[in-house]
């Protein structure tokens, strides 16, 4: 039938007007003579949003904005939208980010291979050695070591979605629920993918420029919704991902991107104090549900504030993060707090790490870190 292009929307008044048009441009560009949409789908937002949306004069594209239903969140709008496309008749989704500044027409054609050749396309950006801190410290590790598939971007929020995907992610939305109503929702549509086994691409699509975070300051909720579906994902497929050697993914690319990473400000001795400041006011909890593993993390603490390289050892995060995922069955809200703590270290180690390292030796880093967690994967028999 045609390409829905998907985007999730709430106080973005500043960006969402090139988003739109840019969408249509690449709809009208390379999917013409198709019925296609154009779907905004908003979560009440109060600063002009929809009325940006609705004074937009765009010709030959169908553009909607309507509010979603269910809890606010990043995944209830998909999910709407989801619903929409399966019920039109649509062939593939595309999501987009409302806060774009980089994307370009063309994404369009790259995303919108989903519609024949592909289960899912994943982006794949050049980004700052300090964006994506999620992603590089739990998200990617989790998908090329766990489920064995190469996505450096699981949680890019930029995907091609085929009809075929979209049904399965609605049959099976309860059971990552409610974390997939919010940010969990582009893990469990790329773990999902995995896991069902479908046809995955990797679209590389130059510089993501958007609305950065610093990860002390803006993540929590962000993290608490991510890492719960991460292990949901973990207790579900797990069975299914130890038996696969790995997952083969292809690469698209455009004639040309643009590769100019969008630098990201961070205080790293704000983000160190803050990890020892919560991890000294929960130290008991840890130790609940850590036992011993509470001294090596005192080490952590004093090599963190004596600046000491490898503060946080990425095999002892991989052990922890396990641990934690296995405990998880049984204290699913303590073990997220307690994952959340030692996520702030791990992150104020890398920050410290990456410092003075270019992009590519920022990389390496983050390649440690996955190199950790499939020697660690052993942890995670105990889910048999």
């Amino acid at each position: 039938m045609g390409i829905m292009v998907l985007i999730p929307s709430y106080n973005v008044a500043p960006t969402i007007a090139y988003v739109v048009s840019t969408a249509a441009k690449g709809l009208k560009e390379y999917f013409p003579d198709q019925d296609n949409l154009i779907l905004v789908s908003d979560g009440g937002s109060t600063n002009g949003t929809v009325e940006v949306v609705k004074s937009l004069k765009i010709k030959d594209v169908e553009v909607r904005v309507e509010r979603y239903k269910g809890i606010p969140g990043k995944g209830s709008a998909i999910l709407y939208g989801l619903e929409m496309a399966v019920n039109g008749g649509y062939d593939a989704v595309i999501m987009l980010d409302s806060d774009l500044r980089s994307v370009e027409p063309w994404w369009i054609r790259l995303l919108g291979e989903a519609a024949g050749s592909y289960g899912l396309v994943t982006p794949l950006y050049v980004r700052d050695k300090h964006d994506g801190t999620i992603t590089k410290t739990l998200a990617y590790p989790t998908i090329k070591s766990v489920f064995g598939a190469d996505v450096r971007q699981p949680i890019g929020g930029d995907f091609g979605i085929s009809s075929t995907l979209a049904k399965v992610l609605l049959e099976r939305k309860e059971e990552f629920a409610p974390d997939v109503y919010r940010f969990g929702i582009d893990f469990f549509i790329t773990s999902t993918a995995v896991a069902e086994d479908m046809r995955i691409a990797r679209a590389d699509l130059g510089s993501k420029i958007h609305s950065p975070k610093d990860p002390g300051k803006h993540l929590k909720g962000m993290f608490f919704d991510v890492s719960r579906t991460v292990i949901r994902a973990i207790l579900k497929y797990w069975r299914k991902a130890k038996s696969r050697r790995g997952v083969s993914t292809d690469l698209l690319k455009w004639r040309y991107s643009w590769r100019c990473p969008q630098h990201v400000e961070v205080d790293i001795k704000a983000n160190i104090n803050r990890f020892i400041t919560e991890y000294r006011e929960k130290r008991r909890l840890l130790r609940e549900l850590l036992g011993g593993y509470t001294d090596e993390i005192d080490i952590v603490v004093d090599r963190l504030k004596r600046g000491l390289p490898e503060a946080f050892p990425d095999d002892l995060w991989a052990k922890l993060f396990f641990k934690l995922a296995v405990e998880f069955r049984r204290e699913m809200e303590k073990s997220t707090e307690a994952l959340y703590i030692l996520w702030l270290g791990k992150v104020a180690s890398y920050l410290q790490d990456s410092a003075d390292l270019d992009i590519e030796g920022a990389e390496k880093r983050v390649e440690g870190i996955v190199r950790a967690f499939k020697e660690n994967l052993r942890l995670l028999t105990a889910l048999d």
